[in-house]
């Protein structure tokens, strides 16, 4: 893997917040859970997070492979307040995006399409 700038990650993560409604915050990893980069965070230990992210997808795709569904586009968490929103981005890494309870989903997850080529591009 190549070794990224810290600076352009975190920018294409900003520049996804602010192109989307209803995202307060934007994280990556690799799919070993190291931490790459992230906007919209504050007092959030990385190392956990990028570890959670990295086994919830894992188990999803295993979940998806056993079902035969095919390949994992993503997983979507819900919760009373909000969800999280995992996107795999290329081979090596994981994209986790913090809805707001209103946000549009179909709005995110068209522009989380168009940010990861550019995400997968820097890293």
């Amino acid at each position: 893997m190549a070794h990224p700038s810290a600076g352009e990650l975190t920018d294409a993560l900003t520049n996804l917040l602010h192109a989307a409604r209803g995202l307060s915050a934007a994280f990556l990893a690799t799919v070993e859970g190291r931490f790459l980069a992230s906007a919209g965070l504050s007092g959030v230990e990385q190392v956990r997070l990028g570890a959670i992210a990295a086994a919830t997808l894992a188990t999803a795709s295993k979940g998806a492979q056993e079902r035969h569904l095919g390949a994992l586009q993503r997983v979507h968490i819900v919760g009373e307040a909000g969800s999280i929103l995992l996107l795999q981005v290329g081979p090596r890494a994981i994209l986790a995006l913090a809805l707001a309870q209103d946000a549009n989903l179909d709005a995110v997850l068209g522009e989380a399409g168009r940010a990861t080529p550019r995400l997968e591009g820097l890293i």
